[in-house]
């Protein structure tokens, strides 16, 4: 299995807003059980890995390192 895979996100925009809708299962070959939202994060965190899990991350601003 890959390790990382990267995919586009549709963007749908007008002058009221801007929608991104995620279509999880269109891109995650397994069930997803959850999702987190990480908001206003000020300072890089996390730092640990899960060895077990399979896991789908989605970036809508700023950056992330794996």
């Amino acid at each position: 299995m890959e390790k990382f895979k990267t995919f586009k996100l549709p963007i749908h925009a007008d002058e009221r807003f801007t929608l991104i809708p995620l279509e999880v299962m269109e891109h995650a070959p397994f069930e997803v059980k959850r999702v987190y939202a990480i908001v206003d994060g000020k300072l890089p965190s996390g730092s640990h890995c899960h060895k077990v899990e399979q896991e789908v991350f989605f970036c809508v601003r700023g950056g992330t390192v794996a």
